[in-house]
């Protein structure tokens, strides 16, 4: 701060500026919401997603919900085409009771065709590179571990609660011992509740995972939600705080796709711009490749030539088409009506002018359907 009172300065992380920013836009009209949201939709139907988790923002209850508020009545006037499953973000375990209520509120008030409120979403971490990121090994360069939002023992009591009452949790696990936390929890739920746990868990973002835990989402039933274009060295310089031998085993979703869990895929960005990034064909190209070239569909700044290890993590573009398909309709819990071609569902399927499962992997990104079909209608 300067001696007038003026604060300068920079923020590294967005769950400090976020709230900041939102603060300032409660004032925005309707006008000024739909032109966003419009930009959003007009993407979605050019680019072919028909449906998408909005993982919330933190910090922000009040703008989230007033743009929910503006989902609700677009969908209601028959302009908003895309399925939009909704969350409610809590911090902290002492946030959860307050949390649960006004979950409850808003699945009854936030329930048009589109749109779907059903979902808590949790921090139950943060990130690498201000080492906030939970670890089971601490960061070799300040010998702390980092936080966790719970305990496993808090985890297991809120999921029972969540279990009651219909709901499920996606939850932001950067860290080994953030996915850990999860999968202990749902463990000691599952010994107590049996058969009748029926709580849909995503643990997403999973850069770091402890061996012992790899095989545990498949036991256990969890989501694993990856987001792959990171997977090109977002974190190439990690190895400062990790070491060297666990930033070489970063984002390892082949490893847990292989034992038979359910793994999705994800684009994790709330900055419009120009979309780049929530382009899925990226997503595939990238989880396909661990590397990003002049060919791929991003600024030149950010481009990362060099396969990120570990190079045998990376994924066929079957794979990449189900976890952005099927499996992310089941992590949502909409697979009977949506993420495939089947009689009955609806409809929602895209036209290329070629054969995405012979095209070249480099350069994927590029690719753009030709036709969209939203509910059997051409976009």
């Amino acid at each position: 701060m300067r001696k007038d009172g003026h604060v300068t300065g920079n923020m590294i992380e967005v769950a400090t500026e976020v709230p900041i920013i939102l603060d300032n836009s409660m004032g925005l009209t309707d006008e000024q919401m739909d032109a966003a949201l419009g930009r959003w939709i007009d993407f979605s139907k050019e680019y072919g997603v028909c449906a998408v988790f909005d993982a919330g923002i933190a910090g922000a209850p009040k703008f989230h919900e007033k743009i929910y508020r503006r989902l609700k009545e677009l969908d209601e006037m028959g302009k908003l085409p895309v399925y939009v499953d909704g969350c409610l973000v809590i911090n902290t375990a002492k946030d959860a009771e307050e949390g649960l209520k006004e979950l409850k509120r808003m699945r009854r008030e936030y329930n048009t065709e589109h749109l779907k409120v059903h979902t808590v979403k949790i921090f139950m971490d943060g990130t690498q590179k201000i080492h906030t990121a939970g670890m089971v090994t601490p960061y070799v360069d300040i010998k702390t571990l980092g936080p966790t939002a719970f305990t496993p023992e808090e985890f297991a009591d809120f999921l029972k609660k969540i279990n009651e009452e219909g709901l499920d949790v996606h939850l932001h696990t950067v860290g080994e011992r953030a996915s850990r936390t999860v999968l202990d929890g749902v463990e000691l739920a599952r010994k107590e509740l049996g058969d009748k746990f029926h709580v849909r868990v995503t643990s997403a973002h999973l850069e770091i995972q402890d061996d012992a835990d790899l095989d545990r989402f498949a036991k256990l039933g969890v989501f694993a939600n990856f987001t792959p274009h990171w997977h090109a060295g977002t974190t190439k310089e990690s190895s400062a705080w990790l070491g060297a031998e666990r930033a070489a085993k970063q984002f390892r979703c082949r490893t847990i796709w292989d034992t038979g869990a359910q793994v999705a895929w994800s684009s994790d960005n709330i900055n419009f711009g120009d979309f780049t990034t929530w382009n899925p064909y990226l997503g595939m190209e990238i989880g396909m490749t661990r590397r990003s070239t002049e060919k791929t569909r991003v600024p030149e700044w950010s481009r990362c030539e060099t396969i990120f290890p570990p190079a045998d993590e990376r994924m066929t573009i079957e794979e990449m088409l189900i976890g952005f398909t099927i499996n992310g309709a089941k992590q949502l819990g909409i697979e009977d009506h949506k993420g495939s071609i089947t009689a009955g569902k609806d409809a929602d399927f895209l036209v290329f002018d070629k054969n995405l499962l012979t095209a070249e992997q480099e350069g994927f990104s590029c690719n753009k359907p030709e036709e969209v079909y939203f509910g059997g209608k051409k976009m």
